[in-house]
């Protein structure tokens, strides 16, 4: 699908979608539990429709209702299989828990899913008791899980971690995950033990690991997921740029790592205003700025776009991790600046950004961060946005183009 759109502010009212974050463990956890969860989300992006039909696949049984899916029983399957598409996080942490259910599991995706990092949750696994086919897409996976010693770096992917601690949630036998250096994108691990405690699962947090003992799941009977920062992170950047966006449903108190773009709003100048479960912020003079992204790679195509409303010279650093998103994130985030009328340049594991985005045409790489990074450009661009693939938004906000329009949103659509 390709979109055509002419620049304009936005303006008006919208619900945040459902953490896609959150959604995703609450379900996994919903079905490792004996009893019925009922999992409450008001956005049904095709990221968590892949966990939904993996967990089917695996045999449960899951009724689908209008905002909400409830997970009931579950079936016997014999070899089963499953198609991750193009989520990452279902991989990972399904990636161990399958075989709680099947003696010999196959596990397919898209391309770019295969070329994702596993390599290193799969030496950690197949040291406990699994072992695989290979060290990527497609494989098949035999083992059971019975806890043990896992070690990870620091700087791969906290999804590792998660995964871990997903799958010894249901495993009476106690497991130690061992850190040989500093953790990036903690908060997503700190949701992970947060989401564990609404299941009565507790995880020791220590110095560089974590210990947790399962097999004593119990079920909230119901969850409602909270607001999803990462995905309104796009209006809270418009509004920075002059638009006048209210957002409803976000939890201030949010353990989502995303929940940063209200502190990097506060540097630029922003005033943040809350009231009655709605969210606000004012118009920043945007400037020359250095961004650490390292614990919040998800921001940086909104922030790559904010800093693109100065001429001066900013930098986005630590970005490493960007190379292994939907895209090569860092490379396809310079390119979209480029096309755009600015001026990006990679240095290292640094995105320099200098210049004023003016207006173009543009490729997302199939990435769902880079066409709302795009549409955020139209806000404040001279000249119209024309966005190749837009509909890969559909992998984590559903119907975002229905809630750009709602807004002001002035684009047509060509399929």
């Amino acid at each position: 699908m390709k979109v055509k759109i002419k620049p304009g502010k936005l303006e008006g009212d919208i619900d945040a979608i459902s953490s896609k974050s959150q959604g995703h463990r609450d379900l996994i956890l919903g079905a490792l539990c004996e009893e019925k969860t009922e999992i409450f989300l008001n956005n049904f992006s095709d990221d968590i429709l892949v966990t939904v039909k993996a967990l089917e696949n695996l045999g449960f049984v899951i009724e689908r209702k209008e905002n909400s899916f409830l997970i009931k029983d579950r079936v016997d399957v014999k070899n089963p299989q499953i198609d991750f598409k193009d989520s990452g996080s279902s991989l990972r942490f399904l990636l161990a828990i399958g075989n709680f259910y099947g003696e010999n599991v196959k596990y397919i995706g898209s391309e770019s899913l295969s070329k994702r990092p596993l390599k290193e949750l799969i030496e950690e696994l197949e040291k406990n008791n699994f072992s695989f086919s290979q060290n990527h897409l497609p494989l098949e996976a035999r083992g059971y899980f019975k806890g043990g010693k896992f070690t990870f770096r620091g700087d791969i992917s906290s999804q590792y971690i998660s995964g871990i601690l997903l799958v010894a949630s249901k495993s009476p036998f106690e497991s130690q995950i061992i850190l040989k250096s500093n953790l990036e994108s903690k908060p997503y691990v700190d949701l992970t033990i947060n989401e564990l405690k609404k299941f009565c699962i507790d995880v020791k947090k220590m110095e560089n690991s974590y210990k947790i003992k399962g097999g004593n799941l119990k079920s909230p009977g119901k969850l409602y997921v909270e607001g999803d920062w990462s995905n309104a992170s796009v209006f809270i950047g418009a509004n920075l740029l002059g638009s006048k966006v209210k957002i409803r449903g976000l939890n201030i108190d949010s353990l989502q790592g995303d929940k940063e773009i209200l502190t990097i709003a506060k540097k630029f100048g922003s005033k943040i205003f809350t009231e009655d479960n709605i969210l606000e912020n004012s118009k920043a003079d945007i400037r020359s700025m250095e961004i650490d992204i390292k614990n919040i790679p998800d921001l940086a195509p909104v922030l790559c776009v904010i800093l693109a409303a100065s001429t001066e010279k900013s930098r986005l650093i630590n970005a490493k991790r960007l190379r292994f998103k939907e895209s090569d994130r860092l490379f396809s985030l310079c390119k979209m600046i480029n096309d755009l009328g600015a001026d990006g340049k990679i240095v290292g594991d640094s995105l320099e950004i200098t210049g004023k985005i003016k207006g173009g045409h543009v490729n997302s790489f199939n990435d769902h961060r880079i066409v709302m990074a795009a549409c955020l450009a139209s806000t404040f661009a001279k000249e119209e946005i024309i966005i190749d693939g837009a509909q890969a938004v559909e992998k984590s906000y559903k119907n975002f183009f229905e809630d750009f329009k709602k807004l002001g949103g002035n684009f047509v659509c060509y399929r």
